[in-house]
Parts: structure tokens; sequence; C-alpha cells
């Protein structure tokens, strides 16, 4: 399958893969669905004791999703043993990214979500992607979307392929900006069927930066927004894709 790519093998349904952030680099630039399976997992990750190897269980990659819509909780930190130590990073400036071209239903898109540059000399992540396996209650045959808050070792990985840095107010952290997009039900959305949604995301949370004064430099938030509408490498114009908050 297309896992292979990057790990080479699959061995009683579980994934073994050398380079974790490589998987991770992967995995966001993927449509696949075997690869959103993967991501939700990484905090199920466990070390091989025979070579020092990641495995990733895929035997049940839908462990975390709820058993009726009431109880399902769209956060997660990545890892997280984490969440306190992610949400005190102070936040230098934050990059809205778009990642590779990726085939849709449409034609092509880029998968874009916003990067928290850090005092730490990395980043933390929010990405909003769909569950593939909680419903949707507002749009039909779509599912409601994981709220993925990720402590990363780099600023930007590698199969960005566009991205507008923001600069943000002094002293932000990344509590400020999670208690933002939370308190205004952002972390509560639902992607299409066929799992489009981000850039639509990505877009409301620059104007929510925006209007809170969190992101200050209002030129620059014009352009992020203006790349969202743009296909790369090629240029052209990309009209915003359909997503949707629900209660």
């Amino acid at each position: 399958m297309a896992l292979e790519m990057f790990t080479g093998k699959t061995v009683n349904n579980a994934i073994t893969c050398a380079n974790f952030d490589k998987v991770r680099s992967v995995i966001l630039s993927s449509s696949q669905q075997d690869f959103h399976c993967v991501y939700y997992l990484i905090s199920d990750i466990q070390y091989l004791n025979t070579n020092g190897s990641l495995v990733l269980d895929m035997a049940n990659p839908w462990n975390q999703a709820p058993a009726t819509d009431s109880d399902f909780n769209p956060v997660r930190f990545v890892p997280p043993s984490r969440q306190q130590a992610i949400l005190a990073f102070q936040v230098q400036s934050i990059s809205v990214a778009g990642h590779v071209k990726n085939a849709c239903p449409d034609g092509f898109t880029n998968h874009w979500c916003l990067y928290l540059q850090t005092s730490q000399n990395g980043a933390v992540q929010i990405d909003c992607q769909p569950s593939y396996s909680v419903p949707g209650t507002v749009i039909p045959g779509g599912s409601k979307a994981f709220f993925i808050v990720s402590e990363l070792s780099y600023t930007l990985p590698q199969d960005v392929i566009k991205y507008v840095s923001l600069d943000v107010h002094p002293g932000l952290t990344v509590t400020n900006v999670v208690n933002l997009l939370m308190a205004n039900g952002h972390h509560k959305y639902e992607f299409t069927p066929q799992g489009i949604g981000c850039r639509k995301w990505t877009t409301d949370q620059v104007n929510l930066l925006q209007q809170q004064q969190y992101a200050v430099n209002v030129t620059q938030c014009k352009d992020a927004r203006q790349a969202i509408l743009t296909l790369w490498p090629d240029g052209t114009h990309h009209d915003l894709d359909a997503g949707a908050y629900y209660q």
C-alpha cells in the first residue's frame, strides 16, 4: 500500500519506521486515509527493543474515536505527556503554511495549517484534520475533525511549499492561541466526505488572530489569506473549500 513509500514494510498490522519526523512530514502532505490513521496514533508509538525503530500499531487505528457523538473530544495533544509544556511555550511568530500539492475530487489542493514558532527553536503545529470516523452533523456525509496540537523539533516540515509569517503580540503563548480558537468554537469543525475543508479552517484562524490582535500586521494577514486562495506551485486561483462548524 502507499505507506510503503516511507516505511519499507508492514508487519502484523504494524508499520515500522526509523525516522519519526519523516513519518510526520509524509502524513501531513498526504490525502490518503491510511496516513491520517497513522497520524492520530503518533501518541501510541512504541520503541522496538531489537533495533530501535518505531512502531505504529494499526490494529485498531480509530481506538480513540467515541462510541457516540456526544462523547467526542476533538482536541489531541502530541505527545499527550507534553501538553502542559506545549501550552507554556512563548510564540515568536506564526507561520501560515501550505504543503505540497495533492490530488482531490476537484483536481488538486494544498493542505494548510498553522505553525507557532516558539522560543524553543522548534514549533507547535495546530492542525485540523478529518476523522473519517465520527459522522458530521452539519455537512451531509462529512466527518468531524480532530484539532491537533503537536510539538515539533523543527520550525517547518520539508513538504511546506508556501508560507506567510505573521508577527505576533509580545508575550503571546501557545495557551493564548489555543484558548482563543477553542473559546470561539474553532476546534469543532467538520470536513466534507472527501476530507476537504482545511483551507477555510486556516483562513478563519488567520481572521480570528487578526481580530484579537494576536497577529499584529494587517498586511501579513491579508497576504496569508491570498496565499491560501492560491494553488501552489501553480500560482493559480483556488476557490476556498467547504467546511463548517458544529455546536
